[in-house]
């Protein structure tokens, strides 16, 4: 490597530690400003957790008082990210939310929605 290469290495080496490390599992901490539970289309969702996996895959689990409705990949659940913008699309009304991941709160934003989730 070329001196003024090397000199860059340091560098490098805080911002690639810097990165947030998205994969993980986050749980639900607000809904449009509200915790759990909150009602979503006639039915008390008691909890929501997110798993996203390397390679942009991903399990979703929405909790209802009646029982819980789990997505994966298979079954239309996938994740990606630009740079510091992430977007997880789900089949749930052909959706999708995006934002950004800042100390280990994962904020999105779908069309009319705010998800508030903390990595566990």
């Amino acid at each position: 490597m070329s001196r003024p290469y090397s000199a860059l290495c340091p560098l490098l080496l805080v911002l690639a530690s810097c990165a947030p490390a998205i994969p993980g599992s986050y749980t639900l901490q607000t809904y449009n400003g509200e915790p759990p539970p909150f009602e979503v289309d006639g039915s008390e969702m008691t909890a929501i957790d997110l798993e996203l996996n390397d390679g942009g895959t991903c399990r979703l689990t929405a909790t209802t008082e009646s029982g819980s409705v789990t997505l994966d990949t298979e079954e239309g659940c996938s994740w990606s990210a630009d740079g510091a913008v992430i977007t997880v699309a789900t089949v749930f009304d052909d959706s999708s939310a995006t934002g950004s991941l800042i100390d280990g709160t994962l904020t999105l934003t779908g069309t009319s929605d705010v998800y508030v989730l903390v990595k566990r």
